[in-house]
């Protein structure tokens, strides 16, 4: 008789809105070297997102720049929040994070809408360049410049010079601290040392310096030899003869001990 039975309603659920992601915090440090890590913190937010999966974030990050090395690992659990940690970065440079539209969907299979570059960290794998110039290499700390202030000085460059502009230099004799500790400004360092307790003989003097990536740099050593002890003389024998006339001569025999002589002796 044409009698017909309606099956059950389907139900289904609309969902037009893709997810999204934000970046909530990062990068946690900057600049860094290769053994830097900076941070971000990702929220990503949707109604339907479902169980987040590390490793489907981590596949669409993609870190941006030049820098040759650079690893972002996807770390964390819960329903929104997870911290990307980049390592290894090589070379020079700027850098950040893009999340792509791959990086996640929501259970209705909208793909996430992509978010980036990120806020950028600096890169920097090159170490500066510091020198020591005074006191200068074989010099001598003497009595008239044995001080409570002696002055030391140098040169600090880098390719970026604001990476260690304003860094502190550190004075080391004989490998240990020692002295004020003078920041890099305009490529150039000033600062005092107090010589006076230094004992006598070579000294290795040198300066490093840290730039803002961590990156240390030594200067070469400078041998300072310190002598404060005046050199004496003494007459040893002589006149050879008592009465001389125009045409004679009489001898006298001198004795100068001391270690660090080095010059010729002036008869006045």
């Amino acid at each position: 008789f044409g009698n017909t039975t309606p099956s059950a309603p389907n139900q289904f659920t609309l969902r037009c809105l893709a997810p999204t992601v934000a970046f909530t915090s990062g990068p946690s440090v900057a600049p860094i070297h290769a053994a830097g890590s900076p941070v971000y913190t990702l929220t990503f937010t949707d109604v339907n997102l479902g169980t987040l999966s590390n490793a489907t974030i981590n596949a669409g990050i993609t870190v941006n720049g030049t820098n040759a090395g650079c690893v972002a690992t996807t770390t964390g659990a819960g329903a929104t929040l997870r911290t990307v940690t980049i390592t290894g970065c090589t070379g020079n440079g700027t850098a950040s994070i893009t999340v792509g539209s791959t990086a996640w969907s929501d259970l209705a299979s909208n793909p996430l809408t992509a978010n980036g570059p990120s806020a950028t960290f600096i890169v920097n794998n090159t170490a500066p360049v510091i020198a020591l110039t005074t006191p200068a290499n074989n010099s001598w700390i003497n009595i008239a410049n044995n001080s409570a202030t002696f002055a030391f000085s140098g040169t600090c460059t880098e390719t970026i010079q604001s990476q260690v502009t304003g860094q502190a230099v550190t004075l080391k004799i004989d490998g240990v601290a020692a002295g004020t500790s003078p920041t890099c400004t305009a490529g150039a360092f000033n600062g005092t040392v107090d010589t006076t307790g230094l004992t006598a003989g070579a000294h290795a003097f040198t300066a490093t310096i840290t730039d803002l990536a961590s990156n240390i740099a030594t200067s070469s050593t400078n041998t300072v030899t310190k002598d404060i002890i005046a050199p004496t003389v003494a007459f040893t024998s002589g006149p050879s003869v008592a009465k001389i006339n125009s045409d004679g001569s009489t001898v006298y025999t001198l004795t100068l001990p001391g270690v660090n002589l080095g010059h010729h002796l002036g008869v006045a």
